[in-house]
């Protein structure tokens, strides 16, 4: 009941904020001997250009479609999508819907169709390919924001059928466009913390071959705080660390006392030191003892 209530919601706004400040334009549609070109002309805010299209077969709403590209990057002053395969004649028919993202909100074009008329040589993009991405997902667009309101969109051509009940035909029709818009801003993030957990794993791989280098910062920790008498600074050491710490896999190697009342010691490597100083944040917390690096 909740998630009807959410989804009968997002059907009123999202006919209330339908009208957004941006409209994705016409494409430019260039036709080669072999392979086609869609574009739109770059606008500030502008950070994504998603392709989705058939030829000679129409698409099913928001399919993928069998061209599904998602362009990240654009090409001088616009967002390009380019086909270098496809051999088409006069007569054949591309239906295609488009996606952009601007400023984090989403808004499509759909219900594209051009058929093919004048066929033109190749003229070579003069500039670095723009990135596309295969998306993974089935029905594949993204939007940062909230997916329940950021999806906008203008219809190419408004179906009509004066054989069937008008209202009843757009509600069915926002209704699963919405569903599909929930799915489609999840997928995009998701799309999104993959990228940004590859661009961490990468930092971090270089950070810790940079600490690795030395010595000292790969596996020397100090503890600071009251120690009983009747221990070496070792077998302390290791008993935080056993005991308190709950690391049975980390061995102290050595250990020293240092002024203002602390221990110094060494773990065996940069893993151990980082497994360390994770546990003593949670739990020696409130206690007598503080572990610095």
């Amino acid at each position: 009941m909740m998630l009807l209530s959410v989804v009968v919601l997002a059907f009123s706004l999202t006919y209330s904020l339908c009208s957004g400040d941006y409209t994705v334009p016409a494409p430019k549609i260039e036709i080669f001997n072999k392979g086609f070109r869609f574009s739109i002309p770059h606008e500030e805010g502008v950070e994504l250009f998603a392709f989705h299209g058939n030829i000679n077969k129409p698409m099913n709403d928001l399919e993928a479609g069998y061209f599904s590209k998602d362009i990240l990057k654009k090409c001088n002053d616009r967002w390009v999508f380019e086909d270098k395969t496809s051999r088409l004649v006069a007569g054949d028919t591309v239906y295609f819907w488009l996606f952009v993202i601007k400023d984090g909100l989403g808004y499509r074009y759909d219900d594209g169709k051009y058929i093919v008329r004048d066929i033109s040589g190749a003229d070579p993009l003069n500039c670095t390919s723009a990135q596309n991405v295969n998306f993974l997902f089935n029905p594949e667009e993204w939007d940062q924001h909230n997916p329940l309101l950021d999806v906008r969109y203008n219809r190419m051509n408004t179906p009509t059928n004066s054989n069937k009940p008008m209202a009843r035909e757009m509600a069915t029709y926002s209704q699963v466009s919405i569903c599909c818009d929930l799915f489609i801003n999840s997928s995009y993030n998701l799309l999104h913390l993959a990228f940004e957990n590859e661009r961490l794993e990468t930092e971090n791989r270089i950070l810790y071959k940079l600490v690795q280098k030395n010595d000292y910062y790969a596996t020397v920790l100090n503890v600071f705080g009251r120690f009983p008498s009747g221990s070496t600074p070792k077998e302390f050491a290791q008993a935080l660390v056993k005991e308190k710490l709950r690391l049975d896999h980390v061995n102290v190697v050595e250990a020293r006392p240092i002024p203002d009342g602390g221990i110094s010691f060494t773990v065996e490597n940069l893993r151990h030191k980082i497994d360390v100083i994770v546990a003593a944040k949670t739990k020696l917390e409130g206690s007598s003892y503080q572990i610095s690096w």
